[in-house]
């Protein structure tokens, strides 16, 4: 199963490139139906001032979805990426109400949700709005942190509630500090390093408290934690490496190219490289 955030990503570069992001959710059927919502919202974000979407065009794009109609063409066929389920639809509209009734912006009523909670999908879609919205390279990275250390911060608090670990959110957590690093690329060298010693930070950081909830763990939730445990020393000790922080070595002029995608399994990342 392809990562929600990631499909919705490429509808929106779809959309942006002027192509029909039906073609993308035409190859993930069983996520078609959650981000079809989403992607209704998009031209309202887009129409909103920089850097940040106002909460007042985000409601009357909401309540234009609660009161049932249908955007169609010239033709009067409805379109198809304003079609979608009446149960997500439901969901939607039970969020609008909650926001309306107590006055909270929607991004505040979203901001503790986790996986499973009917404002998830919300509170995921401002964040891909923000980072689409971002003025330039830094911010995007930055953003990117952002949202790693969120993965994080989430899949502590499932534990917490008794959950377990989430494995998805742990992948999550990675692969969006590797985003992050992607970005870097664009960068002038002052701000590139900045940045590539933040980025070792944050995984020495994640790796040291799955560390320390690896501690308390059941066996299974240990076997769970170890590989993300592993990836994190791999990194933070490979990008340190890199940038001469922990031996001594001279800066590098370019960003470190990763020999191995933070999607994929690990392999590829050098094994003598730790950060701690």
């Amino acid at each position: 199963m392809h990562n929600p955030e990631d499909i919705l990503d490429l509808c929106i570069e779809a959309l942006r490139a002027g192509r029909d992001p039906e073609d993308v959710l035409r190859k993930h059927p069983d996520q078609a139906d959650e981000i079809r919502p989403l992607l209704q919202l998009l031209p309202e974000f887009e129409a909103l001032p920089r850097p940040e979407p106002t909460v007042a065009g985000l409601m009357r794009t909401m309540a234009r979805l609660t009161a049932g109609t249908s955007v169609r063409d010239r033709g009067g066929k409805p379109r198809g990426v304003l079609t979608f389920a009446r149960t997500v639809m439901t969901r939607v509209a039970a969020a609008v109400a909650i926001v309306l009734f107590t006055g909270w912006s929607l991004s505040a009523a979203s901001s503790d949700a986790l996986p499973g909670d009917f404002l998830y999908p919300i509170k995921l879609f401002t964040e891909r709005v923000r980072f689409h919205l971002a003025l330039n390279p830094t911010d995007k990275a930055e953003l990117r942190i952002v949202f790693s250390e969120k993965r994080l911060i989430e899949a502590l608090r499932q534990h917490r509630q008794g959950d377990g670990i989430d494995r998805a959110l742990l992948q999550a957590m990675l692969d969006e500090a590797q985003k992050a690093l992607d970005e870097t690329k664009r960068l002038p060298e002052p701000t590139r390093d900045l940045l590539h010693s933040r980025i070792a930070s944050v995984w020495e950081f994640q790796g040291k408290t799955l560390e320390a909830i690896s501690k308390k763990a059941t066996p299974k939730e240990q076997e769970t934690l170890q590989p993300f445990m592993q990836k994190c020393r791999e990194r933070c000790g490979w990008m340190r490496r890199q940038t001469g922080e922990n031996r001594g070595g001279r800066q590098t002029d370019a960003t470190p190219a990763s020999p191995a995608k933070a999607s994929g399994s690990g392999a590829g990342w050098p094994r003598e490289d730790s950060c701690w």
